[in-house]
This record gives C-alpha cells, sequence and structure tokens, in this order.
C-alpha cells in the first residue's frame, strides 16, 4: 500500500473516520495517523521493550519454501538490535479448524456476486475455474456449517486477543513462498505437498483477516535461489525478496506505523536496496 510508513499514514488518514452508515468504522480522529510523525511523537518511535511474539510457520503447520523462516529471522535479529524482545508464543488455536472456517466464509461472501453470474449459463463460461470453485463449494455448505465457521471465528479470536496479554506485536512470513513465474496462476505445492484449494499457499495471511487484526510487512532478506542462502542484500540478480508481518491487536494500527517507522530509519540502505535486475545501467 505504501513505500514508507510516512506515506501509509498519509493513507490511512484520508480511508479512515467514522461514519454512522458503517457501524464498524473506528471512532478516532482520522488526523490521528499523521500526528505519530509530528516532531513531538518521532521521538518516542523506539523498539526499546517492545514484546515481538514469533509465530513462525505454525509449529510446522504451515508449509513454507527453503529460506522463507530463515529470511524472517534475519528482520527479528534487527528488530533486537533496536531493544525489541523475541518470544515464541505457545500455539493457542487449531489453525486447520481456522482454515476450515475462514474458507467457509470466505466463499459465502464472495459467492453473492458470482453465483448469479455462476447460474447464468453464457456468463458462467466467462468465469475462472478459481470463481466457479468458490460458487460450487458456497451451494454446498449448509446454515449449520456457516453458524459453525462464525462460532470457530469467535474461539479465535478470544486466543488471538490472549497473545496481546504477553507481547505487543505477532510475527509471521508475509508470504510462505517465494516470487513465482507471471505466467503461474497460483502455487499447486510446496515442497511436493500439494495445494489443496487455490488458496491454501497463502494462509499465513488469514490470522490477521480473521482477527480484525491491523497487520503491515516489511523488507526481511533476499533469498539467492542458485546458491540457495539467504542474504542481507540483493547482490545476485536473481534475488528474491521475503518479507515478515508484524500484526497488532485490532485499532492498534498506529503501534504498526510507529514500528515500521523505526525499523525503516535504522535499516535504510536495507531497506531502500535495488535488486541488480531492476537497476539502471
Amino acid at each position: 500500500m505504501a513505500r514508507h510508513a510516512i506515506d501509509l499514514a498519509h493513507l490511512l488518514a484520508i480511508q479512515s473516520g467514522s461514519d454512522p452508515r458503517a457501524p464498524l468504522s473506528v471512532k478516532q480522529a482520522p488526523q490521528q495517523f499523521i500526528e505519530l510523525f509530528n516532531a513531538n511523537n518521532r521521538s518516542e518511535m523506539s523498539m526499546a521493550g517492545l514484546r515481538i511474539g514469533w509465530l513462525g510457520d505454525l509449529n510446522s503447520y504451515l508449509n513454507t519454501e527453503p529460506g522463507v523462516l530463515a529470511g524472517c529471522k534475519h528482520a527479528l535479529n534487527r528488530f533486537e538490535a533496536l531493544g525489541a524482545s523475541i518470544v515464541e508464543p505457545h500455539l493457542s488455536f487449531d489453525p486447520e479448524a481456522l482454515w476450515t472456517a475462514w474458507i467457509r466464509i470466505r466463499s459465502a461472501l464472495v459467492s453473492l456476486e458470482l453465483e448469479p453470474l455462476f447460474d447464468d449459463e453464457v456468463s458462467r463460461l466467462k468465469l475462472k475455474p478459481e470463481a466457479q470453485w468458490e460458487v460450487e463449494h458456497a451451494k454446498r455448505l449448509s446454515a449449520s456449517q456457516l453458524m459453525q465457521a462464525s462460532a470457530v471465528r469467535t474461539s479465535f479470536y478470544q486466543s488471538w486477543l490472549s497473545y496481546f496479554d504477553h507481547v505487543d506485536v505477532l510475527a509471521l512470513p508475509s508470504a510462505q513462498v517465494h516470487p513465482y513465474a507471471l505466467d503461474q496462476a497460483w502455487v499447486g505445492s510446496i515442497n511436493g505437498k500439494a495445494m489443496d484449494s487455490y488458496h491454501r499457499w497463502m494462509e499465513t495471511v488469514i490470522y490477521a483477516t480473521m482477527a480484525g487484526s491491523p497487520a503491515l510487512s516489511v523488507p526481511a532478506a533476499f533469498w539467492d535461489p542458485v546458491r540457495e542462502v539467504v542474504l542481507n542484500e540483493p547482490i545476485q540478480a536473481g534475488a528474491l525478496p521475503i518479507g515478515i508481518q508484524m500484526v497488532a491487536a485490532p485499532h492498534r494500527d498506529g503501534l504498526l506505523l510507529r514500528l515500521a517507522h523505526a525499523y525503516e530509519k535504522a535499516n535504510e540502505d536495507f531497506m531502500h536496496a535495488t535488486p541488480p535486475i531492476l537497476r539502471r545501467s
């Protein structure tokens, strides 16, 4: 959404704010995001005492490509150097049950717009297979299954909130795989394990969504696919970026902006390193 934390703050100041037509809209003044960066508050952007809970691959539950977790740990080392402490919280929810709930809720919501197109034989041919899959999946869902999905989400939300009794932010990989070929629709397998849907390969991003938590990704490291090593800078033409997502409790967007700004300022050379393939000759 933005290259710098200050740019993201300006974007949020435009997008946010209370609106009586949206019952869940945030009541705080939109300018709160800009005020984080004024002269008085800028000095407070420190990581001293910040507690980061590293969830990693959820006890080997998430399939990840080689180098993804190692690259994230490079970023965690940078956070530690800035005064943060890293802990590994106990997994307090069932990720497979949450996945089932997420995919049911997603299909039900997506199908509201897609089902009229799917039901028409002419327009159905124009829907890509993934869109047809969503409608077909939604049509098989029962009211009981949707209620169960809602109950699982509520239980997960309570577990998720309990993490923030002990940490300030949670961290996971931004993606489970490295950037892949442009003509590849989606990732069908990770390390030889077949993905059972077209979105299973990006499961790592559903937790912030299901909890209604703000999430922000920052550059972590680079992966050299030839030598199969993690790099602190993109010295090879084929180096691939690795990101780490930081997730805060609901409505703690400001905390993530402060964290990102401090990380950005302390690692400017790394943050703005341009991969060789994109450099001007």
